[in-house]
């Protein structure tokens, strides 16, 4: 391996947070990351100084990752929830998380490990899901129903559940909710959802049963 690519620490935050991302990789030691990553673990050391600045690398990178989404739906609210759009969040995640990303799986690890880490990660989901959704209903593609508090904790539940619980909701589905058709059938069908209660609370009728921007 060149001196180039051994030295990049990138690939090493990759390789860990694939490690991180799998049942026990909690436990991963300093040398178990520089062997998937082909670096010596001096190197790490190097780099990141201890371990925990590793993870806190791993973090970070999470973090601007699922914030980056977020931000994406934020940018165009109209859009973010039509499945044919090249802004909704099905193009979106489909781009920034492909077919084998381990994100997924690192933030359901995280939950499942609690903690500190597990919380911020939280946090941070939600707290970007329901600054989307406000600029969504800020730009009048969304009703913020009759409670709105509720209306922008139940978005931010889903939204971290298509991202924390992404194999499960596969298995359900019949499809990857982060990806291609997948993706584009759960985007559909939670803007159906929420589209089906107008502003008052009453049932919004039958044109909400299908595409809500047939």
């Amino acid at each position: 391996m060149s001196p180039s690519t051994s030295s990049n620490p990138p690939l090493i935050r990759d390789a860990a947070l694939r490690l991180f991302a799998e049942p026990g990789g909690a436990r991963a030691s300093v040398r178990d990351i520089a062997t998937a990553a082909g670096v010596s673990p001096a190197l790490i050391i190097r780099h990141f100084g201890s371990m925990e600045g590793l993870r806190e690398a791993v973090d970070a990178h999470v973090a601007t990752q699922i914030g980056a989404l977020l931000e994406h739906i934020a940018s165009d609210p109209a859009g973010a929830i039509d499945p044919h759009s090249s802004a909704s969040f099905a193009d979106a995640a489909t781009r920034l998380f492909g077919d084998d990303s381990p994100l997924p799986r690192y933030l359901l690890r995280s939950l499942v490990d609690g903690g500190d880490r597990g919380a911020a990660l939280v946090e941070l989901v939600t707290r970007s899901s329901v600054e989307a959704w406000q600029s969504m209903i800020d730009a009048g593609a969304v009703s913020p129903g009759p409670d709105p508090r509720a209306r922008a904790a139940l978005v931010a539940m889903i939204d971290l559940a298509a991202l924390a619980l992404r194999e499960p909701l596969g298995s359900l589905l019949g499809a990857d909710p982060l990806t291609g058709e997948g993706a584009e059938r759960w985007t559909a069908e939670v803007a159906r959802m929420l589209a089906r209660t107008s502003p008052h609370g009453a049932s919004a009728g039958s044109e909400h049963e299908g595409n809500p921007h047939d």
